[in-house]
């Protein structure tokens, strides 16, 4: 456990264990990449899926811990994070950016999660890295609880 143990109530505990146990997660591409403080890391790219639901992204494993990002609806991602989050413990930050284009062209909508190991969250480095955000997305963070709720909105519906 990268953090501090992720507890969701016993009702959604037992959604993300169905999602955990009955959806897939594939690994499609993966590369050696350095991260901008020179340190090596491993870049996934991958599929999940879950009741014939697909969204892709990329997970990104280093020594300061594990850094996903998923592209598509944002419930969905929120169930997936909190899934991931049975294993790393709570997310020590996340976020969505969104980039609305108009006309035809399709809008972006992202929601990263990270998992930075405890040892170097002390230093602040997750809030360093959402500061330094691209002013090209519009990014706002989000909160555990509003995950949880997207998340359970999303299973039930399922």
């Amino acid at each position: 456990m990268l953090t501090e143990a992720y507890e969701p109530d016993d009702d959604l505990q037992e959604l993300l264990e169905d999602v955990l146990y009955n959806g897939s997660i594939d690994y499609t591409h993966k590369q050696r990449v350095s991260l901008s403080s020179g340190r090596p890391a491993l870049q996934l790219n991958q599929t999940v899926e879950y009741k014939n639901e697909t969204i892709i992204g990329r997970k990104t494993v280093s020594s300061l811990g594990v850094f996903t990002s998923l592209q598509g609806d944002p419930e969905m991602a929120s169930a997936w994070i909190l899934v991931f989050s049975l294993e790393f413990g709570e997310p020590t930050l996340t976020f969505e950016d969104r980039i609305e284009h108009p006309g035809d062209v399709q809008d972006y909508s992202g929601m990263t999660a990270e998992w930075i190991d405890n040892r170097f969250d002390k230093t602040g480095l997750s809030m360093l890295r959402l500061e330094r955000r691209s002013g090209f997305y519009e990014t706002t963070e989000v909160s555990l609880g509003t995950l949880e709720e997207r998340a359970e909105r999303w299973l039930l519906s399922k």
